[in-house]
């Protein structure tokens, strides 16, 4: 790694040359000069020869990975750890804000967890973008990042003057806790949902003949589209060594992620490159109910009803609403005589679970409550997310803008697994 490294400080060292040379050019007349556009050109050419070199000492490095695994030893003669125990370490010691508050140089664990971010890329066919900072991959988002700390990410805390932040109120977010497919790490492009048809049987006079079916396997295709955005944070934040404003930092990344992903598999519109949500899907199974009601049991049971009709899987069924219709639900009497509310408990509806997020959307005045088997709603993740430092945006504010970049992907394989009621009122 040491010669990978040497390999990657050069790069680096050519790159903020590159950029120097971009930042004279829009300080000057927007053009290069002859001498500028020269030097430009050579330094790209001398990090693209980088790029190979990095390139080259992976694949031997790879290879003398394998040879001593087949060996029964990892190089240097240390007892074998397993990767993903090694992959654990290194994301339990590695830090976001130590990285970005480096010069340009990542070193120890933050440039071991740079790296794997950058493999996993590599093995997803998404290209890391050549001005990242710091690529993590997204396991690393979700792992507990102060365990383990004896002081290599400043794990002592910085006492005077540390911000006391507050994280947001965010939309509560869904996917896993009622089942949801997720598929991280997937590599190449689309992955296909083949959704079987049904067969049936005839009743035949004895020596009648039978009529083949041609039954065939279609479906959607789970895609990789880029989900990105930018944040500015403060660089007295940022130089903190705190582990809460470490494990802040990373909570605020992921949040945005899942918030995003949420909010496109409930109501995203199929427009451009966002995926189609399922308040948005042709395949739905929609409620009779075509104008304004005040919620009521009915619209509870009718949407059940609905699936099984559809002869759907009971894997993972659940209801999803807005906060405010679960608040009207659990104000709601079932009828008139038991004394018993449409929803009892803030978690459970008529037998199954039920969540509610206020990404759900408030429909021209209507609220809309959705029920089916969310283990047909797939989560697809390729590759790593790529932190960049715009350097330029933000300098004027004491900040760092924070370019996040990732590719994932929501899809429903089979439509019909869900039903949805859009025209209730509260």
């Amino acid at each position: 790694m040491l010669k990978i490294a040497q390999l990657q400080q050069e790069r680096a060292s050519k790159t903020k040359a590159q950029e120097d040379l971009v930042k004279a050019r829009k300080e000057g007349d927007g053009k290069f000069t002859d001498e500028q556009r020269s030097q430009f050109a050579t330094l790209q050419t001398e990090i693209e020869a980088l790029d190979a070199d990095i390139a080259e000492e992976r694949q031997i490095e790879d290879f003398e990975k394998r040879a001593a695994a087949q060996k029964g030893e990892r190089k240097g003669g240390a007892k074998p750890k397993g990767e993903e125990a090694e992959k654990r370490e290194i994301t339990e010691r590695a830090s976001i804000t130590k990285a970005f508050r480096s010069e340009g140089i990542l070193e120890g664990a933050e440039k071991e967890l740079n790296e794997i971010g950058i493999e996993a890329n590599r093995a997803a066919g998404v290209e890391t973008p050549g001005n990242a900072k710091f690529t993590i991959p997204m396991s690393a988002l979700r792992a507990q990042s102060v365990t383990g700390d004896s002081g290599e990410k400043g794990g002592q805390l910085v006492v005077n003057q540390t911000p006391r932040v507050q994280m947001p109120f965010q939309p509560e977010t869904f996917l896993e806790s009622l089942g949801a497919t997720r598929l991280s790490g997937l590599t190449g492009g689309s992955i296909p949902l083949p959704v079987g048809q049904k067969y049936t049987m005839q009743w035949l006079a004895e020596n009648a003949a039978i009529t083949p079916q041609d039954k065939n396997f279609t479906g959607p295709e789970l895609s990789p589209e880029r989900l990105g955005g930018a944040v500015d944070i403060s660089r007295r934040l940022i130089l903190q060594s705190s582990p809460d404003v470490e494990s802040l930092v990373r909570q605020m990344i992921l949040r945005a992620y899942e918030t995003s992903l949420n909010a496109a598999a409930i109501n995203g519109a199929g427009s451009g490159n966002e995926p189609e949500g399922i308040l948005n899907k042709a395949g739905t199974v929609l409620s009779s109910v075509t104008t304004a009601e005040a919620a009521k049991w009915e619209h509870v049971t009718e949407l059940m009803g609905l699936i099984d009709a559809e002869d759907a899987t009971e894997l993972s069924r659940a209801y999803l609403m807005s906060p405010q219709l679960r608040a009207a639900f659990m104000s709601t009497k079932k009828d008139a005589g038991s004394g018993r509310f449409v929803m009892e408990t803030r978690n459970e509806l008529n037998g199954s679970n039920a969540a509610a997020t206020s990404l759900v959307p408030t429909l021209t005045d209507n609220e809309a409550l959705i029920y089916g088997d969310f283990s047909k709603l797939f989560i697809g993740e390729w590759g790593a997310v790529s932190l960049l430092e715009d350097p330029y945006s933000a300098s004027l504010s004491n900040a760092i803008r924070l370019v996040i970049n990732s590719h994932a992907g929501v899809e429903i394989a089979q439509e019909n697994a869900f039903s949805a009621n859009k025209f209730i009122t509260i």
